[in-house]
């Protein structure tokens, strides 16, 4: 019942513009809201409700550590990530622990050779992106990179229509 109700706001999400594979770490928020909207029921944690706070819901998508590539999150991912939320973090022993990153490294090879333009592969490089946590997707951190950018543009665009008022430009 969880799969289908993820599937169906994952087609909503992805499907004209990704062909179903991936999302855009910036409609993270959007997507679980509307997992939680879509499906309000209380024994159903996969997405967010509305009595849940922003700065909660955050937290949230922060504990649960889902990993983007280049700014897109692949559908594995985001389904193991939001099952993984609802039904419990558990121990693994070594041979789980080597299946699971079996499987990464063949939907990781999987995708590397789909993408036109990615760079050779590598130790270094495979190491990066499947093991490293540090290109997990934090929304703190985006909504701040959002601020900065928009405040730049804003005292950028400021200064020009002064210069023009001025007759400068």
């Amino acid at each position: 019942m969880d799969l289908k109700r993820f599937l169906f706001v994952w087609r909503e999400f992805t499907q004209l513009r990704y062909n179903c594979q991936c999302i855009k770490e910036s409609q993270l928020e959007p997507f679980f809201s509307r997992l939680g909207d879509l499906y309000n029921d209380k024994n159903s944690q996969l997405g967010f409700s509305d009595a849940m706070e922003e700065a909660e819901q955050k937290k949230q998508m922060l504990k649960m550590a889902i990993r983007g590539d280049d700014g897109y999150v692949f559908f594995n991912e985001l389904l193991y990530r939001t099952m993984r939320r609802k039904y419990g973090n558990f121990k693994m022993d070594a041979k789980n622990q080597i299946i699971e990153l079996t499987t990464k490294f063949r939907i990781f090879t999987k995708i590397h050779q789909m993408q036109k333009e990615a760079p050779d592969l590598n130790n270094n490089y495979i190491f990066d992106r499947i093991i490293k946590k540090n290109n997990g997707y934090n929304p703190f951190l985006t909504k701040m990179n959002f601020k900065i950018a928009f405040k730049t543009w804003w005292k950028h665009a400021k200064r020009i229509l002064k210069a023009a008022q001025e007759g400068i430009i």
